[in-house]
């Protein structure tokens, strides 16, 4: 499923939560889910919607070999009462999956979508980290226990996650274009993980990513 986000009016703006899961290595088959829900918050004043997208691990097995890819759902198709509100959906569970030397999966369908009448773009990105676990810029390196590092975005532009601790414009903007009602940008992930004392037999969350989305082209 996807959730979806919309602006009432141009004077406020609503958020949606969205969740990115990376898992552990389980000894039984276990799916990797992807699943939507909404958070949604009227902002003060602006036209920026707010999306996020929250992160787990779980170590890889036969049923999450493939990645945990996830399933998703269609979203309402009918935008026609939203005139000239943002309409947007992201999703709000990426998970990845973990194998025995700390590289994580994730999955292929996920993506940032449009529903607007008019072409947005993803502006800004800001990770926060779940309790106990240390978001690095390189999981291989660090001495912290539960590090993790990882990227999500388009190719052009996978961004850091240990770079967007605080709200931070994304570093290529152009990338990141949806055109009206249909346009999508394909989230490519990657990561790695390293000291984990966490019990990540099952899908564990690691951090929430907040997306910020703009009325708009980005040149």
């Amino acid at each position: 499923m996807k959730q979806e986000c919309s602006i009432t009016k141009p004077s406020a703006c609503k958020r949606v939560a969205a969740l990115i899961a990376a898992g552990a290595l389980a000894a039984s088959c276990m799916g990797v889910p992807m699943a939507f829900a909404a958070e949604i918050t009227p902002s003060a004043g602006g036209q920026t919607g707010t999306g996020a997208t929250e992160v787990t691990i779980q170590l890889k097995n036969a049923a999450t070999e493939a990645g945990g890819a996830g399933t998703e759902g269609n979203p309402d198709a009918d935008h026609d009462g939203y005139g000239d509100n943002i309409a947007f959906s992201v999703p709000t569970s990426i998970n990845f999956v973990a194998d025995g030397a700390g590289k994580l999966s994730g999955p292929t369908n996920a993506a940032i979508e449009n529903h607007s009448k008019f072409s947005i773009h993803a502006s800004s990105l800001k990770v926060d980290a779940a309790s106990g676990w240390n978001i690095v810029s390189d999981a291989s390196a660090a001495t912290q226990a539960n590090a993790i590092d990882f990227q999500v975005g388009p190719t052009t532009d996978m961004l850091d996650a240990s770079a967007y601790l605080s709200k931070t414009a994304v570093s290529a903007p152009a990338a990141w274009n949806m055109a009206a009602n249909t346009g999508t940008v394909a989230l490519d992930t990657a990561g790695d993980i390293n000291n984990v004392t966490s019990d990540i037999t099952a899908q564990t969350k690691v951090a929430t990513l907040h997306w910020y989305v703009t009325p708009g082209a980005a040149s």
